[in-house]
Order: structure tokens, then sequence, then C-alpha cells
């Protein structure tokens, strides 16, 4: 049943087994499912271990319980989680995934050293962009050009995050992307950070459009940010030169 397929509904007379097992109580799933689940995240059938991540993924009430063997199977098999391509996706981009949504201020810096490792390849999920983007700016500056106008919306991802979280390497990455295309710097520029109780902004301008247009003053980079008075009063479009 694990090899048959990762999505529902099952055909007439199967089960889905992550559909049946999750109607377990979670006692039951914490002390009879997980130790089975943990073991097949380093099963030898590719497709197995596919389907291993897929649970963790997919069970939020275990994070704090599945977050550790995450990290250990991350850091300690990586070569299983590689190119290997189950459905279309590879095990890279589906441990990728898996790590983004178990990321906690206590383990952010872990992880976000695993998703640094695991995006040197290829572009993974925008979660794992905010994660890098927050966690290792100085990466996600490097790596954006590498990916080119293709990526634009991951490169937007990590773009938010920056502009919440690290706003010190805001010039750095604007100035990285002096190559790619205007509408893709554009849209780049115009990433506000995600809403917070107390969002990082800077006289009502959000960080990353401040930021560039402070670049702008110093003749760096075609960048200014401009009022737009058919918005809100204290929103704020991006013109190119």
């Amino acid at each position: 049943m694990l090899r048959d397929r990762r999505n529902g509904p099952p055909e007439p007379g199967e089960a889905n087994p992550w559909s049946f097992v999750r109607r377990w109580p979670d006692a039951a799933v914490r002390s009879r499912v997980w130790p089975v689940i943990s073991r097949l995240l380093l099963d030898a059938d590719p497709v197995v271990r596919e389907r291993a991540v897929e649970f963790v993924r997919g069970w939020d009430d275990g994070a704090a319980l599945t977050a550790p063997r995450l990290i250990e199977v991350a850091s300690q098999h990586a070569e299983l989680y590689a190119d290997q391509a189950i459905e279309g996706m590879t095990l890279r981009y589906a441990l990728a995934f898996a790590l983004s949504n178990r990321v906690t201020p206590a383990n952010g810096a872990q992880i976000a050293a695993l998703l640094r490792e695991l995006a040197k390849r290829d572009p993974i999920v925008g979660s794992a962009a905010s994660v890098l983007g927050r966690y290792e700016p100085t990466f996600v500056s490097e790596l954006a050009p590498k990916y080119g106008d293709a990526q634009v919306d991951w490169i937007a991802e990590a773009a938010g995050s920056m502009a919440q979280f690290r706003r010190d390497s805001v010039v750095p990455f604007v100035t990285a992307l002096r190559g790619l295309s205007q509408e893709t710097r554009t849209r780049v520029l115009a990433m506000r950070p995600r809403p917070q109780p107390q969002p990082e902004y800077v006289s009502g301008v959000p960080a990353l459009v401040r930021r560039a247009a402070e670049l702008r003053q110093r003749h760096e980079l075609g960048v200014v940010a401009v009022h737009d008075p058919g918005r809100a009063s204290h929103t704020y479009r991006t013109a190119m030169r």
C-alpha cells in the first residue's frame, strides 16, 4: 500500500494508509505508528522513504516529535534524499518541504543550514525560501542570480522574509539582483514583510522598499520608491529606471 499511491482517493475496496492511520487516537500514532515511520525514513526503497516523509509532513500534531528525526536524517543520510524522483518530485525536494514545515525559533538556524545544502542543486519550495531568507540571507543573495528570472517566486518569497527579519541584509541582496530582469526586480522590491504583531516597517514604508530607495540615493541601483496616491496612505510601489 505504501508503494501504491501518495494521494487519494483510493480505489473501491482499498484503504488509503495515511487516512486510516490518522483516524487513530494521537497516543496510538505516537506510540505505535511513529516508531515504524521513523525507521521507514531510511528504508532501502525510495518510494517508501517518500511516503514516510509525506506522513511526517502532514502530521502537524507530531511536529515536536518528528523534527529531531528529520534533522538527523538530513544531517547523516543526505544520500538517501538526493535526485531519486518519485512521481515527478525528488526526495531532496520532499525532505526540504518537510523540514521547512518544522522550523521553530529553537531549531531554525540548524534547519536553515540543512536547507542551504539541499538548495545548492535545485530550487526548493517557497517555505524553504522563507527560512533561508531569515537565517541565511547571504546565501540567498548568492543564489538568487544563479536561479534567475525563472525562479522569481522563490526569490520574492525569500525577499519578504528577509525584509521582515534581516533588514541589515537587504542592501546587498538588492544589489545582487542587478543582473535580473526589470520585471523580476520590480516584483521583488515590492515584497513586504508578512503580517506580524510588530511588523518590520520604517515610517510606514515596507523595509525592503525603504532600503532600496536608500541604495538608489547612493546611485548604485536604478530603483526609486514612489508613493501611490491610489492606494492606502502608507502603501508604496517601486519604479525601475
